[in-house]
């Protein structure tokens, strides 16, 4: 980590370097004097300085376009603000750990992903009637009180299939979560955002 900043501090000083060296031979007959002079008169160096010069402004300005391609916005809209802090810092600490990698198109995984959200649902959903059920409600309103719980949420991909790609499955149980369904679409249309880089 250390020395990745410190390459990137340093490509972005020689690049600021260099546009300051530009200017001034551009801009400034006595700075363009005193090259000459100190080259003893020979132009020949220009060529060669100059190309360095572009090269470390191109080094510096390809430092930033490195580092906006490795950040990802993401804006609270509509529903739950828990769950959107909630996801929002999953995704972060996945980041973090280098479990982020953008897999582009993902219209592939879709039914996969259809089948394995209508699978945990109806498991949750089962467990929550089980749970009712318990605590001495009749079948017919544990299973309504266990609908209500459960309507107006959505399976989630806690690691998005957008960005899955360290995942084997990235419709496995330990990777879904229910989450606020505003919340989840509204995030959900931001990261297919990322389809249009």
């Amino acid at each position: 980590m250390y020395w990745t900043m410190t390459s990137k501090v340093a490509a972005v000083l020689m690049g600021l370097l260099a546009i300051t060296n530009l200017l001034l031979l551009a801009t400034s007959q006595e700075a363009l004097d005193m090259f000459i002079a100190c080259n003893g008169g020979d132009m020949s160096q220009m060529s060669g300085i100059i190309a360095m010069d572009i090269w470390a402004i191109r080094n510096m300005l390809s430092t930033f376009r490195s580092a906006a391609r490795n950040v990802i916005t993401l804006t609270y809209k509509t529903g739950s603000v828990k769950d959107f802090w909630r996801k929002a810092r999953q995704l972060q600490n996945a980041a973090r750990n280098k479990s982020l990698v953008y897999v582009g198109d993902t219209s592939g995984m879709k039914n996969k992903a259809k089948v394995a959200q209508a699978a945990y649902r109806r498991a949750l959903k089962g467990r929550l009637i089980g749970r009712f059920e318990a605590q001495g409600l009749s079948p017919a309103k544990a299973a309504e009180q266990a609908e209500e719980m459960i309507k107006n949420r959505h399976v989630d991909h806690i690691i998005d299939m957008q960005v899955s790609g360290t995942l084997k499955n990235p419709n496995l149980k330990s990777n879904l979560k229910m989450l606020d369904s505003s919340t989840n679409s509204s995030l959900g249309k931001q990261l297919r955002a990322l389809n249009n880089l």
